[in-house]
């Protein structure tokens, strides 16, 4: 912006009523220097505002006509949203599906998904700073994920739920231990359910909470891909292990129906994932929590269905264990492997036949893991952490000073523990001890429990705790260890 002659006439014509106005006003030499410049930036600018509204509208005429114009009320046009084409069959028996949203809103819609966010756009998973494969090489696959407690296989477990629930991909995470219901939040699942047992309706604190049993099963796997659904199934609210496993076949046959009822081209990719698989598809029949039926059944839905001829019909296989020995050979045949660290012999060895080295396998950090992916043999990486809180929370020092502190404020007289037992309850324990003394005699070097912790897993199973369920409940341990210690006490036969 340039001062023209017209400018600087005006701004002289200006001067001299304002020095008379600051002048009668006291403000003084330093009021009218303040006073000048404000005249000089008002003689430069407001013209230069003209020239640009003018060349706004084409010309002159133009201008006036809309600043000469009565103003028009300003019309929003509304545009109708259509309803919702997910809705379940009234017929279907599920128990507490909340009803469908107004107006369907995108994944990328919900929490820190933004639209503004430029990872709404991406299509890559975020598994490692330098692992982001793209989105078609993970859905519709095979994964399997190995690793020791506290290795970090429950951390990459969450990852993939986080990563592929940001493209809105259906899956069914079954969750043998209750440590992924966190995840149900929209900040990680944007259409997150938490599914289980109609017993533990009235018993959890979230929400969106869906009831499903055996006679319901299938009509929720139609509903987990009609409606986008991404659910952490809760298999520890069933009463048994066997009512468990039924819930998860009709599932299995109701995502299979839902693709196939449609062509190719119409068919949704969506995933079925399953948490320490070895328990529910152990490599050894005899092992197995379930019964010879159930068990069959079992393996012919996850082996027939999802992991010979899943990928075909968009529905995806991972599954994840703690030891790769424990798991069936059927459910090996992986476009993804992810070992993360091992400790057992048996299982080094398995590791060193895909070609990682075991001293490597034995050091690998937290978090840390082997990749076999279609692109290329195997690559190290460290995994990044999962946003969702953990949900299975190993007692620690906190446990201790927690403890501690309550038995400061509520001191316990010793006097009112009762340290002896009837002569009944001698004699079982006499046979308890009899039964142990068999036990460590036929106790292998490299059995994975200690003779105490078997002697009380007999001792509960005598009880009437006949189950891996009870047993669990009965010893205040996780599923995975009760069923260590059941397949002990069968391998010794003293069940």
């Amino acid at each position: 912006m340039h001062a023209k002659p017209l400018h600087i006439i005006a701004f002289f014509i200006l001067i001299g009523p304002t020095a008379l106005i600051v002048q009668a006003m006291g403000m003084g030499t330093d009021g009218l220097f303040i006073a000048i410049l404000l005249i000089g930036a008002v003689v430069v600018v407001v013209p230069w505002l003209f020239q640009r509204a003018m060349h706004s509208f084409g010309d002159r005429g133009a201008f006036l006509d809309f600043l000469l114009s009565p103003g028009t009320e300003q019309v929003f046009i509304e545009e109708e949203m259509p309803p919702a084409t997910y809705q379940v069959q009234d017929e279907a028996p599920v128990y507490a599906l909340p009803p469908a949203p107004v107006s369907r809103v995108l994944p990328e819609q919900i929490a820190f998904h933004t639209l503004d966010d430029p990872r709404a756009y991406e299509n890559r998973l975020r598994l490692a700073p330098n692992l982001r494969p793209h989105a078609d090489m993970i859905l519709s696959g095979r994964i399997s994920i190995f690793g020791v407690s506290g290795s970090g296989k429950s951390n990459t477990v969450a990852v993939l739920c986080e990563e592929i629930a940001r493209f809105g991909v259906p899956f069914i995470l079954a969750d043998s231990e209750d440590e992924y219901s966190p995840l149900c939040c929209s900040e990680f699942l944007p259409r997150g359910y938490l599914a289980g047992s109609v017993d533990a309706l009235n018993s959890v604190s979230i929400p969106h909470y869906l009831a499903v049993d055996e006679t319901g099963a299938q009509a929720f796997g139609h509903a987990v891909i009609d409606q986008g659904l991404q659910v952490i199934l809760n298999l520890t609210s069933y009463e048994t292990d066997e009512e468990a496993a039924r819930v998860l076949i009709g599932i299995i046959q109701g995502m299979r129906a839902w693709e196939e009822a449609r062509v190719s081209d119409d068919r949704v990719s969506c995933m079925f994932m399953l948490e320490e698989a070895s328990i529910w598809l152990p490599q050894n029949p005899r092992e197995s929590l379930l019964s010879k039926e159930c068990l069959a059944e079992l393996q012919q839905a996850f082996f027939a269905t999802v992991v010979r001829r899943g990928r075909k019909r968009g529905i995806g296989f991972t599954f994840a264990a703690q030891r790769i020995a424990e798991i069936d050979k059927r459910a090996m045949s992986s476009s993804w492997t992810i070992l993360h660290r091992q400790t057992q012999d048996i299982d080094l060895k398995r590791y060193e036949e895909l070609g990682v080295d075991r001293e490597q396998v034995m050091n690998l950090a937290d978090g840390e893991a082997f990749v076999f992916s279609p692109s290329e043999s195997h690559g190290r990486y460290q995994f990044r952490l999962r946003h969702s809180p953990h949900g299975a929370k190993t007692p620690g020092l906190e446990s201790v000073l927690r403890h501690k502190r309550m038995l400061h404020r509520n001191p316990m007289p010793l006097g009112t523990y009762e340290f002896t037992t009837s002569a009944a309850e001698r004699q079982k324990d006499t046979e308890v001890s009899s039964s142990t003394s068999v036990l460590l005699a036929q106790e292998e070097q490299q059995s994975v429990v200690q003779a105490s912790e078997l002697e009380k897993a007999l001792a509960a199973w005598k009880r009437g705790e006949t189950s891996v369920r009870k047993l669990q409940k009965a010893l205040n341990v996780t599923q995975y260890q009760a069923y260590e210690l059941y397949r002990q006490l069968k391998e010794r036969r003293l069940i």
